[in-house]
């Protein structure tokens, strides 16, 4: 009997360690699996480059598929994005779309609240100049379809809609950013609409309840991370739209430097909110923690929807917040893992937005466009100016150029000019180089030809402003000597620097659009390219040219 139950024991011990040993396997394979021992990603990595290549060539070639104009609108937008390309059909078709619902009726367009901010959006980051008159037209009707609590949402409910909202919110960054007049009042109620509408967790509805006060949050409906994402990145951006806790940083004693020359293009520097920042404050902090301690990668409905709405959440927080930037996030690094896992071979992906639809927010996605339209902007690019960082040492002679604060006066002869130019150390240097502009060719090329040496020097200057201030300097002279240093210019790490060199060998080149490239927003595999068709180029001039 005994020696019966000590056998059971011993099979009941052995299942045990079996089943521990089991369990103990089965943890390290789901630890393997976890996102944080994924590999690593960024936008440049090559996995990610051959999947954004993969998928822009998809939407190339599938882009009429989707019958939405503005279903084009975004796939077009992905394609311009990242592809920096200036003619495909793509764009001809997607606005010939968009102005088909043009109504009769002034200030009416034929597309619902998506529609209305992916079309305008295109129209802004392709071609404001040239599509003005239709970016117009839908602006308006964005503007005229805003509800009276401040959101945008479907036509038959008074309720706002989070989800329709961001994309009215966005479409006014795009329209500043790209110096387009915009209603500031309309950034003000729609701030006051997302203000009211949080729930008491921090998350946010679908379909706000709109509480009576700021401060005195109300039970929403249908809350989640995707619509916490929406609403929380729209509250950063009429943040910045809207100059919230941000111009009143900035020293007194700076206001008359810091008043732009131009009103009508710098309205946002002269707007003052009434929306209090301490509220913004609170509101942003109390949603964020709710949605850093809720993440999650799987979203079963409208996934790529829902990744896009992370990146751009995610990217104004980096920018707004000052947060040290990982350039590879957990949030991103787990997207953009599960994306190139469910990717087809062709490159798309797939939920109920369409395939086009899909693959254009995972493109998207992957490439950080927010991030990078957000580094372009010259206003989130102020940092460093609230900061006090880069200040002339001489603040009663300064002046705002280009978004930065450099010395006010600039070289007014020739012999300031060289002085300016072959000082590496002078503050007028920047002037300097953009007062060439404004004098006589044979002057400038002159004044160049006697500065050219230093001013190549100024290439390798530690200091990214210097060396872009170097590079449109070399580009003025027209002299085919200074193209060598300018392709070793194309190898900078500032994307600044490298659009600066760019543009001066077109200049020398005498061409157009951008020549060879890279395009803004570019990759090293663009990059790569681009230099190899510069080279090309000058060896087709000068064969004897020896180029490192």
């Amino acid at each position: 009997m005994t020696r019966q139950l000590l056998n059971n024991i011993s099979v009941y011990a052995l299942i045990f360690a079996l089943s521990f040993l089991t369990v103990l396997g089965f943890s390290s394979s789901l630890k393997a699996d976890a996102p944080q021992e994924l590999p690593k990603l960024t936008p440049k990595s090559p996995e990610v480059v051959a999947a954004l290549d993969k998928m822009c060539a998809y939407l190339a070639a599938h882009y009429k598929d989707e019958e939405r104009a503005g279903g084009k609108a975004l796939a077009a937008l992905a394609y311009y994005k990242y592809t920096g390309e200036k003619h495909h059909q793509i764009y001809v078709d997607t606005i010939n779309a968009i102005k088909e619902k043009l109504t009769k009726e002034p200030g009416k367009v034929d597309l619902d609240i998506y529609e209305t901010g992916l079309s305008l959006i295109f129209l802004v980051e392709y071609d404001p100049e040239g599509n003005k008159a239709l970016i117009d037209a839908i602006y308006k009707s964005l503007l005229d379809r805003q509800k009276p609590h401040g959101g945008w949402g479907y036509p038959y409910n008074t309720t706002g809609d989070t989800s329709q909202t961001q994309y009215g919110v966005l479409s006014t960054w795009t329209l500043l950013k790209a110096r387009q007049p915009v209603n500031m009042q309309s950034g003000e109620s729609a701030i006051d609409w997302l203000l009211k509408t949080q729930d008491p967790e921090g998350c946010f509805g679908y379909q706000g309840a709109v509480a009576e006060k700021i401060g005195q949050p109300v039970k929403q409906s249908q809350t989640g991370l995707c619509m916490t994402a929406a609403a929380l990145g729209s509250l950063y951006i009429l943040s910045d739209v809207l100059n919230i806790g941000r111009v009143a940083q900035v020293d007194n004693a700076l206001q008359d430097a810091l008043k732009p020359v131009d009103q009508n293009k710098d309205v946002q520097r002269n707007y003052r909110s009434t929306t209090s920042p301490k509220a913004v404050a609170e509101v942003k902090k109390l949603g964020n923690e709710w949605f850093d301690k809720n993440f999650e990668v799987e979203y079963s409905s409208w996934p790529y929807y829902y990744y896009y709405a992370v990146e751009r959440y995610e990217s104004f927080r980096e920018a707004l917040d000052g947060t040290t930037i990982d350039p590879s996030p957990y949030w991103y690094n787990a997207i953009a893992n599960r994306i190139l896992k469910n990717m087809s071979r062709d490159g798309a992906v797939s939920d109920s937005c369409k395939t086009v639809c899909a693959t254009s927010f995972a493109a998207l996605f992957l490439m950080r466009s927010t991030k990078r339209a957000i580094e372009k902007d010259r206003y989130l690019g102020g940092g460093e100016l609230i900061g006090g960082k880069g200040f002339p040492t001489d603040m009663t002679r300064t002046a705002v150029r280009n978004g930065k604060v450099v010395s006010k006066r600039a070289p007014t002869t020739a012999e300031e000019m060289l002085e300016a130019l072959k000082d590496p150390d002078n503050e007028a240097l920047e002037a300097a180089v953009d007062s060439l502009d404004e004098m006589p060719p044979e002057l400038a090329k002159a004044i160049m030809s006697e500065t050219a040496k230093q001013i190549q020097k100024l290439v390798s200057d530690p200091k990214p402003e210097r060396r872009t201030a170097a590079v449109k300097a070399l580009g003025k002279s027209g002299e085919l000597d200074n193209v060598p240093v300018l392709l070793y210019a194309l190898t900078d790490p500032d994307e600044t620097v490298v659009l600066a060199a760019r543009d001066s060998l077109c200049t020398i080149a005498r061409k157009l659009n951008g020549g060879y490239g890279p395009m803004e927003g570019f990759d090293e595999v663009q990059r790569d390219r681009a230099i190899a068709k510069w080279k090309a180029w000058f060896k087709s001039i000068r064969p004897a040219a020896e180029l490192e």
